[in-house]
């Protein structure tokens, strides 16, 4: 399978719904988001990382994550960068959870609490 296929038409992403969804199979669907990484032979950054406006956490901050009946509620974790996204409007805050495995992930500024 190919990424051509995955993002050529709906039909096509239809198609491997169907085939990820197929009652005798478990499957893992995974929404992609763009992020650019820049040239890492070099360590040189190909685009900028938009910067977050007023952002209400910085870098190293503890935060709780608030999101009713998902996975991550009431997880601790910290702060390890944070961009905008002009197309949402909004922050977007990456979060590293080092007790649960290193995990990381991303969430809106709405869904995060300063802790102590």
């Amino acid at each position: 399978m190919n990424w051509k296929f995955l993002t050529e038409s709906p039909t096509h992403r239809a198609k491997l719904l169907l085939h990820f969804l197929h009652p005798q199979r478990t499957g893992v669907i995974i929404r992609a988001s763009w992020i650019c990484y820049g040239d890492t032979s070099l360590y040189k950054k190909v685009c900028p990382q938009p910067k977050a406006i007023n952002p209400r956490f910085q870098q190293g901050d503890r935060v709780q994550i608030v999101l009713k009946k998902h996975l991550t509620d009431q997880w601790v974790g910290v702060i390890e960068n944070s961009f905008f996204r002009p197309g949402l409007r909004s922050n977007v805050y990456g979060v590293r959870f080092a007790e649960r495995g290193n995990l990381y992930t991303r969430y809106y500024e709405s869904n995060l609490k300063k802790m102590p």
